[in-house]
C-alpha cells in the first residue's frame, strides 16, 4: 500500500521546520484552473484563473 500524500506532507514538514520556534510557517500555494463551459459571460467569468 502507498503512503498517503499525509505521510509525505509530514515528513516533507520535519525537513523544513527543525524547531517549533518557526512556526507558524506560511505556504501559499497558486494554480491556473480552467472552466469547461459553453458560454462565458465577458468580464465576469472566463475560461481560465488562477485559483
Amino acid at each position: 500500500v502507498p503512503p498517503t500524500i499525509e505521510t509525505i506532507v509530514n515528513e516533507m514538514f520535519t525537513l523544513w521546520i527543525p524547531i517549533y520556534r518557526d512556526l507558524p510557517l506560511m505556504i501559499s500555494h497558486w494554480a491556473n484552473v480552467t472552466r469547461w463551459e459553453m458560454r462565458t459571460k465577458p468580464f465576469v467569468r472566463t475560461l481560465e484563473f488562477l485559483w
